[in-house]
């Protein structure tokens, strides 16, 4: 049979026991956090460089986008004046060569 002493010992080796393993397992966790937060950075580092990345390739994009804008519009204001300018001359050959308008225009 066991007596109070006993219990007591008991008590006091599952005691250090539980704490050893409880502090066995803070400091695996701590690694392993450690690790993750490694990790983590890590990756954020590498997503952040891709965000750079992709800030530049967007700024490259409405650069082209604006320039092709602005080609664009000059080609059609220069195709807008050709267009008035032929309009006219039909108008004053149709005029001088005394031919009918048609109705449509």
């Amino acid at each position: 049979m066991l007596t109070n002493d006993d219990f007591s010992k008991l008590k006091k080796l599952i005691r250090e026991e539980v704490e050893a393993e409880g502090k066995n397992t803070r400091e695996e966790l701590s690694h392993d956090i450690a690790i993750g937060r490694m990790e983590l950075s890590r990756q954020l580092n590498a997503l952040g460089s891709r965000t750079k990345d992709l800030e530049i390739s967007n700024q490259k994009i409405l650069k082209d986008t604006n320039k092709i804008k602005k080609d664009l519009s000059v080609s059609i204001n220069l195709t807008d004046k050709l267009q008035v300018k032929l309009e006219n001359r039909v108008k004053v050959i149709e005029k001088v060569l005394k031919i009918p308008s048609p109705d449509f225009i």
